[in-house]
């Protein structure tokens, strides 16, 4: 899954499209261990490393952006739910629960005329992403509808997944930023 770019909007409601460019790190990185034979020194492993947590990536997928001068791990994965195929997007926090609650993001998935939306707090990366995963706390794609999102003759995977985060606070100075993410 790439990344096209990362916006952060600011306005007094939060939802105006008043654009400010925003730093990132759009290297992809899994908690996995490299295959037998690669070496960690090779030029292909460092493309590969995460700036944050040093894992290579390796699926399930990761994508780290820094919004608000934190860092968020956006994870996608495809896994089974009961019998059915699916695929997960959801974003974590890197930092503890109490802090990752300070934040809220939404996540959606469309064509055709069609789309898909998730709005929720970003778990603490303190929470493995089996946790996660495993309660749903995300946006669930199923294969069927992941094949019509992707347009074609439904044999490709080829889905845009878009999101925002963006800060809760007190005072009306929000702000949010928007990842354009793809898979």
């Amino acid at each position: 899954m790439g990344s096209d770019s990362i916006e952060c909007v600011s306005s007094i409601d939060g939802m105006d499209e008043e654009d400010t460019a925003l730093t990132q790190s759009s290297k992809p990185h899994g908690g996995a261990a490299p295959p037998a034979g690669i070496a960690s020194s090779t030029s292909v492993h460092e493309l590969l490393e995460c700036p944050v947590c040093a894992n290579s990536m390796y699926p399930p997928i990761h994508q780290v952006f820094n919004c608000f001068g934190q860092s968020f791990c956006l994870h996608f994965e495809a896994f089974q739910l009961g019998m059915a195929p699916v695929y997960m997007a959801f974003l974590r926090f890197m930092g503890d629960e109490n802090d990752a609650r300070n934040f809220s993001y939404s996540l959606e998935v469309g064509a055709n005329g069609r789309k898909q939306t998730w709005e929720g707090t970003p778990r603490s990366i303190r929470d493995s992403h089996r946790k996660v995963r495993d309660s749903h706390d995300g946006l669930i794609i199923q294969r069927n509808m992941a094949l019509f999102f992707s347009g074609g003759e439904r044999k490709e995977l080829k889905l845009r997944v878009t999101g925002r985060i963006w800060k809760e606070q007190q005072n009306s100075d929000a702000a949010v930023c928007m990842p354009n993410l793809c898979s």
